[in-house]
């Protein structure tokens, strides 16, 4: 074999081998280019089924639609080219993180917003607030004390689910919603039981300076003795001379 003939063994070897680096690197730009459009296409169908599940329980995110009709055009134009030439999705002007990729990542980002606030909204109106003032006050009281940790339990519980998140699933927010509600029930009951569908203000306030050791025996009245006496409670209080 003569020393040219070697030589262009060589330059054919030489022009597979670059052959072969372009294929690999085309390959590996195509892989990170369809990882990249498939974990979009996650997100995607992850925060729909996330409204999907909301309004499937009567709760509806707040749309926000300025940037969809803009993006379902990019994405029509985008996979006509790659139907057309599948190493569009390497040289397509212009670039696709900043002409699609972003762009569906901050309407993914708002969406999951929307439905947090939704949920939020609608969740705490089912719980409802407390009286924590009241209850601080409340909770003083040993013959009480046991009902209102119940109660603040009960809050906590509820608070931990509307804080939360129900998931994609309508069913999950189906259970979570009637988990509030029944949170909702027993806590509105064990309050309405502790306060007697409402507490009077000379009570309130007897309660809240007998609390830090504050109240006279002149703020003794006929209609706090009536109350304290109707809940079993005349008797957790002390007279001691100040």
């Amino acid at each position: 074999m003569t020393l040219l003939t070697r030589a262009d063994g060589l330059v054919a070897r030489i022009a597979a081998f670059e052959a072969t680096k372009a294929l690999a690197k085309e390959a590996e730009g195509l892989r990170t280019r369809a990882e990249q459009l498939q974990a979009a296409a996650r997100e995607v169908r992850r925060v729909r089924a996330h409204q999907a599940a909301l309004r499937a329980n009567g709760i509806d995110p707040e749309r926000d639609g300025t940037s969809a009709p803009p993006l379902a055009a990019r994405a029509r134009e985008l996979l006509g080219a790659f139907d057309a030439d599948r190493k569009a999705i390497l040289t397509v002007q212009p670039p696709l993180d900043h002409s699609f990729l972003r762009p569906v990542k901050s309407v993914c980002e708002r969406v999951d917003l929307a439905c947090a606030n939704a949920w939020q909204t609608s969740a705490g109106a089912i719980l409802g607030l407390l009286p924590d003032d009241l209850l601080n006050v409340l909770e003083r009281i040993a013959d009480l004390a046991a009902d209102v940790r119940r109660i603040r339990a009960l809050q906590q519980e509820g608070k931990g689910i509307v804080d939360g998140n129900p998931g994609s699933n309508a069913a999950a927010v189906a259970t979570a919603l009637t988990r509030l509600r029944a949170i909702s029930t027993e806590k509105s009951y064990r309050w309405a039981q502790l306060s007697g569908g409402g507490i009077p203000e000379e009570v309130v306030r007897f309660l809240r300076r007998a609390a830090v050791r504050e109240a006279r025996l002149s703020e003794v009245t006929p209609a706090l003795v009536e109350w304290l006496t109707a809940r079993g409670l005349l008797n957790a209080f002390r007279v001691s001379p100040g």
